[in-house]
C-alpha cells in the first residue's frame, strides 16, 4: 500500500477545520498561510450554507457582504466577540479554533482578509445574478415575450449610451412593470443582485453581462 505524505500546511488545515489547533505555536504557519485559509473557510462555509438562507444566492452575497463591510477598517469591531462569533460561523470552525488563528494576524491583515472574501462573494453573486435573469428570460413564458427589450438595453448599456443604473431599471420593469409588483420581496432581492456592481471591477461586470444577456439571452432571439 503506498503511503501519502501530508504537508504539515495540509495537515493544519486538516486539524484546523475539526478544531484540533489549540496550542500549536505561531511559527508552524505563516501569516499568509492563516490568511489564505480563512479566507477559503469563509467562502466554502458560506456557498455551503447557502441552502438554509432565505435569500437568493445573490441577495445573500449582497447582505453577507454588508455585515462584513461594517466589520473593516474599526480595530474595536475587528477584535469583537460578536465579530470573531458570526465569522466562526461563516466558516463552519469551532469559535476557540478560529478565535486563535484570528489572534494571529494583525489587524491590517484581518483587513485584508475580509477584503478577499467581500471580493469572492460578489463575484459568485453578481454571475450567479445575470446568470438568473437570463434563465428567465429564456425559459419562463411570462417574460420570454420581453427579452428582446432586455438585450437591447444591456447593448445599450456596452456602448455606454446608457447608465448601470438605467439598465438595472429597464430590466425590473421586464419582470415586476407595476408599482404593485415592486411591493414584492423577489423586487428587493433584484436590486441586492443589482448592488453588487458596487464589488466588482467594470471589466468584470461588462463581461457578465455581455456572456448572460447578449449572449445567452440574444441568440435566443428569433
Amino acid at each position: 500500500m503506498a503511503v501519502t505524505l501530508i504537508s504539515p500546511k495540509a495537515l493544519f488545515l486538516k486539524m484546523a477545520h475539526k478544531g484540533q489547533v489549540m496550542g500549536m505555536s505561531d511559527q508552524e504557519m505563516t501569516a499568509d498561510d492563516i490568511m489564505d485559509y480563512l479566507e477559503s473557510a469563509m467562502v466554502n462555509g458560506w456557498l455551503e450554507g447557502l441552502s438554509g438562507s432565505d435569500f437568493p444566492p445573490w441577495a445573500d452575497a449582497y447582505e453577507q457582504i454588508q455585515m462584513l463591510e461594517d466589520m473593516e477598517g474599526d480595530d474595536d469591531i475587528l477584535n469583537d466577540e460578536d465579530t470573531i462569533d458570526h465569522l466562526s460561523r461563516l466558516s463552519d470552525m469551532d469559535y476557540d479554533t478560529f478565535k486563535e488563528m484570528w489572534d494571529m494576524l494583525t489587524n491590517e491583515q484581518k483587513n485584508e482578509v475580509l477584503e478577499s472574501v467581500i471580493d469572492e462573494l460578489a463575484l459568485y453573486g453578481i454571475d450567479w445574478f445575470f446568470n438568473d435573469i437570463a434563465y428567465d428570460l429564456v425559459y419562463n413564458e411570462k417574460y420570454n415575450k420581453d427579452a428582446g427589450k432586455v438585450v437591447e438595453a444591456a447593448k445599450d448599456y456596452l456602448n455606454k449610451r446608457i447608465s448601470y443604473n438605467e439598465l438595472m431599471n429597464r430590466i425590473a420593469d421586464v419582470f415586476w412593470p407595476t408599482e404593485e409588483d415592486k411591493k414584492s420581496t423577489a423586487y428587493d432581492d433584484f436590486w441586492r443582485g443589482a448592488g453588487l456592481a458596487d464589488y466588482v471591477d467594470n471589466d468584470t461586470l461588462n463581461e457578465t453581462i455581455k456572456k448572460y444577456l447578449i449572449e445567452k439571452v440574444g441568440h435566443r432571439l428569433p
